[in-house]
């Protein structure tokens, strides 16, 4: 790369150092068994990002462990309370003349918050789900920018959220559902009630020049019926977000296997599709039924000689397809892969924390490595929780895992007004380039958790949630590896809602549901384990 490419090319710069944590509004509020420290004590805690309240609060040890005892009742004043993050942004003349644009990242904010930078509201934020992304060029001195993140109490805001959307039904004493949130924060069966606020995804500053890569979706197919030195075939979907509308045309080079397709973009245009056969690939196969090779796929944003962005991501080749046939029990359930059926032996995954920053990928490769010693091949991931990690998809993609993929909507029923997710005004750039996954491993997206049935429940994912499912491409342009998926003709369970939800059949990393070879039925929520800090009562918030 040449100086002027590097000049070109978008740079990302970790807002994560210098941050404080203090109570708004005054105090914390009183009462019976409310034992808050003292409101001077709550001003300008060192705070870490990507985190949360509890867990700063507890680094200065200003709180009990909320896993012990009845810490979790006595620490509910932390709930109701406003809180403030803040730190002061460098910035230099060189860094302001390098692009073009400069874009404030938070790839999620837990989650009713207003950002301000140096006193002008950037925006605000009413869900823990999304990534938000501002615009903050004309904002940025020269010197130090103040950056404030001002969380209002969660569960204030639920309570106001339920009387104005009206009643639903749900499982909790808090309404829950009134608040795109992870449902458990509110606590649950298994978990503790923490209803914290954080920054608890991380936070960049991206600065680029004429276009960026804002979303790369990435598919990988065989034919039914395929072999091992059959020919793959990798579709590269891309989106791209220019600085302005009379920038010139652009190119994205894709490279898989050493196989280079080049695709000129016109000036003006948004997206485009870069197709690659592969001449030969190995199949990626379930645990238990082969192995799952991951094969590197590279994409190249440029103009002219300029760099401006990659991403790298990784796909698995396979054919999958759902049968559901009637027979004398009724209708069949079952995946076959590679013109094989799976029989599957499914787990429920629920979130390994109460305070899921703290899931790093040595805890993810943990717990997957002890389903393998169980015997099993699928993990269905809760709808009460959260989308999870990146890693814990490669690594479910690298152990040839399973994993089934609620949408975010358990227990419950739910609206499905534009406002209860964000204002219908906010900006697109909002969702990020959220939930673009590709994998090799079966995914299928449901559209809620035990709420069938409920009343004012439709079944459907209601079309205003722009999410993250998952998260993997918020950073198109770095060179992580993302596991690929393959092709999936798997009957769509959840209608795609929009441009930034997906999870049906033939979207998202791959489709997600829970099926078996024979007559298993799917896991329900009801037959979750506690997690391991509500097992053990000694076990300290301190070390997960």
């Amino acid at each position: 790369m040449t100086d002027h490419q590097a000049h070109r090319t978008l740079v990302a710069r970790e807002v994560h150092e210098g941050w404080t944590l203090s109570i708004a509004g005054g105090s914390a509020p009183q009462g019976a068994g409310v034992t808050a420290p003292s409101a001077a004590a709550l001003v300008g805690v060192p705070a870490t990002v990507p985190g949360s309240v509890h867990t700063d609060l507890l680094a200065a040890g200003l709180i009990p462990d909320p896993y012990l005892d009845d810490n979790e009742a006595l620490l509910g004043w932390v709930g109701r309370s406003d809180w403030e993050y803040r730190t002061t942004l460098t910035w230099t003349v060189e860094e302001a003349a390098a692009h073009e644009r400069h874009d404030l990242v938070f790839d999620g904010l837990d989650t009713v918050a207003e950002v301000r930078l140096n006193g002008r509201v950037l925006g605000s934020t009413v869900n823990m789900h999304r990534t938000y992304r501002f615009d903050v060029s004309s904002a940025l001195q020269v010197g130090g920018n103040d950056l404030v993140v001002r969380f209002a109490s969660p569960v204030r805001y639920a309570d106001r959220q339920s009387l104005a959307l009206g009643y639903r039904p749900q499982v909790n004493r808090h309404p829950f559902n009134a608040i795109r949130k992870m449902a458990c924060s509110f606590g649950w069966d298994w978990g503790l009630d923490t209803t914290t606020s954080g920054i608890w995804r991380p936070v960049r500053l991206e600065s680029w020049t004429a276009a960026r890569l804002s979303s790369v979706r990435v598919e990988a197919s065989v034919a039914d019926g395929a072999v091992d030195g059959a020919p793959g075939r990798v579709r590269v979907q891309v989106e791209i977000e220019r600085n302005s509308a009379e920038s010139a045309a652009v190119r994205v080079a894709v490279n898989v296997a050493g196989v280079e397709r080049v695709v000129e973009v016109a000036s003006g245009a948004s997206s485009a599709i870069v197709d690659v056969v592969v001449p030969s690939v190995d199949l990626w196969w379930p645990r238990g039924y082969g192995d799952q090779p991951l094969h590197d796929v590279d994409v190249v944003l440029s103009s002219g000689l300029d760099l401006l962005g990659s991403a790298s991501r990784r796909v698995g080749f396979r054919a999958v397809r759902l049968e559901m046939e009637p027979d004398e029990h009724g209708t069949s359930f079952r995946f076959v892969v590679n013109d094989q059926p799976v029989f599957v032996r499914g787990a429920n995954w629920i979130p390994d924390d109460a305070f899921p920053h703290r899931v790093t990928r040595e805890r993810y490769a943990a717990r997957i490595a002890q389903a393998e010693r169980a015997n099993i091949n699928l993990l269905r991931v809760w709808g009460g929780g959260i989308y999870e990690a990146d890693d814990f998809y490669d690594l479910c993609d690298e152990r040839g895992i399973l994993t089934w993929q609620d949408f975010l909507f358990a227990c419950a029923a739910y609206a499905e007004e534009e406002t209860w997710c964000g204002s219908p005004t906010t900006p697109r750039s909002c969702c990020g380039t959220a939930a673009t996954r590709t994998s090799g491993a079966i995914r299928t997206g449901t559209g809620r958790s035990a709420s069938t049935g409920a009343p004012g429940a439709s079944g459907t994912t209601p079309s205003c949630c722009r999410e993250s499912w998952p998260s993997s491409t918020r950073r198109a342009t770095t060179r992580r590896r993302a596991p690929g998926r393959g092709r999936s003709t798997c009957t769509r369970t959840t209608p795609r809602t929009d441009r930034c939800t997906r999870g049906s059949s033939g979207t998202g990393r791959t489709t997600r549901t829970t099926a078996t070879s024979c007559r298993v039925s799917s896991p329900s929520s009801a037959g979750r384990a506690r997690p391991p800090g509500r097992r053990s009562r000694a076990r300290s918030a301190t070390t997960p």
